[in-house]
């Protein structure tokens, strides 16, 4: 089972995407705001990040450098998603993939079963 860890500022975005992968198999990680992304991402070392880059509270972009510029963390699956499309400025950044919002869940889950 693959752990994920979602970042997501958007706590109705958030719940629908614990209770979505949870059904399709995977084993979701709620991020809770008052740590710092990569600090969390260290103590749970999840399989895949998914990782809204316009947060209230940490920019997603540099979250991901942080991330693959860690040689304990770089191996770590970086999914971004944005209601803009940042898509080169994610791959830029190091993440795996890039989902522009709306998506539908089956594009999501298409991605995390190719990792």
């Amino acid at each position: 089972m693959k752990k994920i860890l979602i970042a997501e500022d958007d706590s109705t975005m958030l719940s629908l995407l614990c209770t979505l992968l949870e059904l399709e198999g995977f084993l979701p990680i709620a991020y809770d705001e008052n740590e710092e992304i990569v600090e969390t991402v260290r103590r749970e070392m999840p399989d895949i990040v998914l990782l809204d880059i316009h947060m209230d509270f940490q920019d997603g972009i540099e979250v991901t450098k942080q991330i693959k510029n860690d040689p304990n963390l770089s191996t770590i699956f970086v999914v971004l998603q944005s209601g803009m499309e940042l898509g080169v400025q994610s791959v830029n950044a190091g993440a795996n993939a890039f989902l522009l919002k709306p998506y539908m869940p089956e594009s999501l889950f298409e991605i995390l079963k190719s990792v």
